[in-house]
């Protein structure tokens, strides 16, 4: 996020690496040399031919045998690669007032971080699942760095731990890579598609023959691969001679950022947290609304709990009887009443409350049909509450949780 080129990159199987230094990366570009037309990368290969066609070099496509690793920055699949998204990346097709096409990005260098036009939706930014399955020796930094993200303001961006089950959307993974990144390749990300989070994180255990990679250093490198998840790319992608057919650039954000937790060619930094112009293209990527603020309970950021080294989020314990209550602020919306929904999983389990007057709380029991893990623990719900007369006006709450004793 430099420069947060920040690429939503419309496709799941586009991956964006993190190199071990700078110095490797040009190291590698030198001694690479083109890929000669054979078996895996022939003119009928339409993924190499559409790469080529876009203007990416031959020199900076690199055979790994399932994959073509671009740019030293993204890997794609050969087989089974939808090429219609790989297009839509490589091609300009945003021409909002918040973003510009690459192609002016000479005449206008102040605004130099990109995005590709396809971000995740509004409806998923807050409620992003996540589920560590790799080495143990990463959980620590994988639970912080998911709380960073979480924790910068004025964005709808929110994650949470997948509790029960498996998710079908909008959730990342965390995994080993089982030996299918290069040796000088600590982690790889998918970019967002279909308005979804990019769903896969890979980690190089044995990343640089094997080098002890410290907490700081691990919550960096996963900082940064969440960061391509969410949709942006290398902040640093002239100096890296990367490609930026198809980007937008994101407004307010300068030429250079060296702060940037989004530079590529940075895997052996350090932690210390996201640089200012990181925020901003944060917080114009995916912000508040006027509405979002509405309901101020339950709602609660995802934050990383020191003393019992766990993540904490929005939870519910009820008694005997207890209700489920929601609080809102009465002021911000001009409206009588208003109706109450309950969600789970995104889907809308039961209206709660109908023609309730606009006073800033109201409380309600638990339907009964709800999915529960165990009978006792409700997960992934959600409060919405609508102006009755202007059902456009609206709030709902990220995912919280029930606990019912």
């Amino acid at each position: 996020m430099k420069k947060l080129n920040q690429l939503t990159v419309a496709f799941r199987r586009m991956l964006t690496i993190s190199f071990l230094i700078p110095i490797l990366l040009t190291s590698c570009k030198k001694e690479q040399s083109p890929i000669a037309d054979d078996a895996s990368h022939s003119k009928n290969d339409e993924v190499y031919s559409t790469l080529l066609k876009k203007g990416i070099s031959p020199t900076m496509i690199q055979d790994l045998g399932g994959y073509y690793l671009v740019e030293n920055d993204l890997l794609v699949k050969k087989q089974g690669t939808d090429l219609i998204a790989l297009k839509s990346f490589l091609d300009p097709a945003d021409n909002s007032s918040e973003a510009v096409s690459s192609k002016t990005k000479a005449s206008n260098p102040k605004k130099a971080q990109t995005r590709t036009p396809n971000l995740i939706f509004s409806s998923n930014s807050g409620v992003i699942l996540y589920k560590v399955d790799a080495d143990y020796t990463w959980n620590s930094a994988i639970q912080k760095a998911v709380t960073n993200w979480s924790q910068i303001s004025n964005t709808t961006v929110n994650f949470f731990p997948v509790m029960d089950g498996t998710p079908t959307d909008n959730w990342i993974i965390f995994m080993n890579d089982g030996g299918i990144l290069p040796n000088n390749v600590i982690a790889a990300a998918e970019f967002p598609s279909n308005g979804e989070v990019g769903f896969r994180v890979r980690i190089n255990l044995d990343f640089n023959n094997n080098q002890q990679v410290s907490e700081s250093g691990k919550i960096y490198n996963m900082v940064h691969e969440i960061g391509h998840c969410l949709g942006f790319r290398h902040t640093n992608w002239q100096q890296m001679n990367e490609n930026q057919d198809g980007a937008s650039l994101i407004a307010g954000t300068p030429q250079q950022d060296g702060s940037s937790v989004m530079n590529g060619g940075t895997a052996l930094n350090l932690w210390n947290g996201f640089s200012q112009y990181d925020i901003l293209a944060t917080q114009t990527i995916y912000p508040y609304s006027s509405l979002d603020k509405w309901i101020t309970y339950p709602e609660q950021k995802l934050y990383y709990d020191i003393s019992s080294n766990t993540v904490r989020y929005a939870h519910i314990a009820l008694y005997n009887d207890d209700k489920v209550g929601v609080n809102w602020n009465p002021n911000l919306v001009n409206t009588g009443a208003i109706n109450v929904y309950l969600y789970q999983n995104k889907k809308m389990v039961k209206m709660v409350g109908s023609n309730i007057p606009n006073l800033g709380t109201y409380s309600f029991d638990l339907p009964n049909n709800l999915y529960t893990a165990g009978g006792h623990n409700f997960y992934n719900l959600q409060i919405k509450i609508e102006s009755v007369s202007n059902q456009n006006l609206s709030d709902m709450t990220s995912f919280f949780s029930v606990m019912v004793d």
